[in-house]
């Protein structure tokens, strides 16, 4: 049913500020159900019709959804150059690059400059943490991730608490990790 409703919210929309709305509504449905080609068409259009970072944003999710990583990350780095001291958008390169690319090293120090700058997020404390797992940092990485599950008490994130069953699980530590 969502994907039938997908298809049809951008023709419901009438100015392009909603068209663009509802192509990007469409994509991230599409891309829920691992339809990443059809979610990368609406990402495109929603861009078109609205230049804006956040469709960028979304965009580059659906190139590397496709699989097309090189893409993505030119689309990110060109955005992190006009937002030099956002630490949010040094968190979407960094993690970015710990996640889709092997260069680790770059990635902490984007990472490193972001916590940095907002010390006391845990998205980006959790992102330093799982760059420091990626470069074999177990001590370090689970120390940065505990962190970061603190800040967010009493509230709870599953992909930080994934992020520390990895680190526990590499550490000979299965019982934690579960």
């Amino acid at each position: 049913e969502a994907l039938k409703l997908a298809a049809e919210l951008p023709d419901l929309a009438e100015s392009p500020a909603e068209k663009a709305a509802a192509h990007g509504i469409s994509g991230a449905v599409y891309a829920q159900f691992g339809r990443v080609d059809e979610a990368l068409v609406q990402a495109r259009l929603a861009r078109d019709l609205d230049d804006t970072h956040d469709r960028r944003m979304m965009l580059a999710d659906a190139l590397a959804e496709a699989g097309e990583t090189q893409q993505a990350l030119r689309l990110i780095r060109t955005e992190s150059l006009s937002r030099p001291n956002d630490p949010y958008m040094l968190n979407t390169l960094g993690y970015f690059l710990a996640e889709r690319t092997e260069n680790y090293e770059e990635a902490f120090k984007v990472l490193a400059r972001a916590v940095a700058l907002a010390p006391h997020d845990p998205y980006i404390i959790d992102s330093f943490g799982w760059v420091r797992f990626k470069l074999g940092d177990l001590d370090g990485a689970q120390r940065y991730i505990e962190q970061s599950r603190k800040e967010l008490e009493p509230n709870i994130h599953w992909e930080i608490e994934d992020h520390l069953g990895d680190i526990y699980w590499y550490q000979g530590k299965p019982a934690k990790a579960r």
